[in-house]
């Protein structure tokens, strides 16, 4: 089954265990965060997170920070866009519910760039890219990955104007 017929529900998505993946985890980076996921056998929710961090990040990209994790001839790994409008629905209604930082950077962004969220979402983004980008430097041994972090938190920061958006986020 593809990942575009996986169709996942709130409900299933908050079944997972949080606290459980992370324990699963060296760092709590997406790839890591993939293969706790990918080791759960048996649920479709946990199958469609551990697409959503397939995806390499691309900060540098504002409206596709996301591609695929490999590209060879006529085949790709996943997209944002790949995935079915109600799993799409469904990671956006769960955003709220995670609370693992770079797991709710994800999620909120793909909302956001697959337009299945709201301007909260790119907000919940933001945020929740500069407290994972803070956990990171803390437990990490490599810049790499906060920076990354921070820079797409500026990106889509840069997409809203200062007066009329969330001012506290330029600051």
């Amino acid at each position: 089954m593809s990942i575009q017929e996986v169709d996942v529900t709130l409900e299933e998505l908050q079944s997972l265990d949080q606290d459980e993946i992370l324990r699963l985890c060296k760092s709590p980076v997406y790839y890591e965060l993939e293969s706790a996921f990918g080791s759960i056998k048996g649920s479709e929710a946990a199958k469609l997170l551990s697409a959503t961090c397939s995806m390499h990040l691309k900060p540098e990209n504002p409206k596709a920070p996301f591609s695929p994790k490999f590209i060879m001839q006529d085949r790709r790994g996943l997209i944002a866009n790949d995935f079915s409008k109600k799993s799409l629905n469904s990671l956006s209604q769960f955003c709220s519910f995670v609370t693992i930082p770079e797991l709710k950077a994800r999620l909120a962004d793909i909302s956001w760039v697959t337009k299945a969220g709201s301007v909260e979402h790119a907000h919940m983004a933001i945020e929740s890219y500069i407290e994972s980008a803070k956990h990171l430097l803390a437990v990490a041994d490599s810049w790499v990955h906060p920076a990354e972090r921070i820079e797409r938190a500026l990106r889509l920061s840069c997409m809203f104007r200062r007066d009329s958006q969330r001012p506290d986020l330029f600051e």
